[in-house]
């Protein structure tokens, strides 16, 4: 599954968005093979979920992340 980055929160969590519909939760996200995030809680609403991640790296909002290392 992708993840697209769309904002940091005041808290310094990210706010994702994806094409997936089911409810997430302790799922780490890569980019370029490189564990970056992790999904602590979805958000539902009505026709899309959104994720909240914690970082450990700065500077991801507009990056595409994935939940496999490849």
């Amino acid at each position: 599954m992708f993840f697209k980055v769309l904002l940091e929160t005041s808290k310094g969590n990210l706010l994702l968005s994806s094409d997936s519909k089911r409810p997430l939760e302790r799922v780490p996200l890569f980019l370029k093979g490189e564990k970056v995030a992790e999904i602590f809680e979805t958000i539902g609403r009505v026709g899309e979920q959104l994720y909240l991640a914690r970082p450990l790296r700065k500077n991801l909002v507009g990056e595409v992340l994935s939940s496999s290392r490849v």
